[in-house]
């Protein structure tokens, strides 16, 4: 399991990152505004693909946060559907 975790500092809100190494999926766990561009640059650097948004509680602040990550979240997403669609792909045969 690959685990980052994004805070300022203690008992302020965390932002979560989890993704399979075998699949390369990602979710996004409580996502935050100010942690989007370091969640971006690690979704890039470890070649994951962002499928999911998990929030752990409601709230208006999470809501909030949500709102306004949307459009980012869509762009990440594209952005590594566009890096999936662009590697080679390999066929069964070709493998041995």
């Amino acid at each position: 399991m690959i685990l980052d975790h994004y805070s300022q500092n203690r008992g302020r809100p965390s932002t979560f990152l989890v993704a399979c190494p075998d699949t390369r999926e990602a979710a996004l766990i409580d996502p935050r505004p100010e942690f989007l561009d370091d969640c971006q640059k690690t979704l890039e650097r470890r070649n994951l693909r962002l499928v999911r948004v998990l929030l752990t509680s409601p709230g208006n602040d999470k809501a909030a946060a949500v709102a306004a990550v949307q459009a980012e979240i869509a762009q990440l997403q594209q952005r590594a559907e566009r890096q999936v669609h662009s590697a080679p792909i390999a066929k069964y045969s070709d493998m041995g």
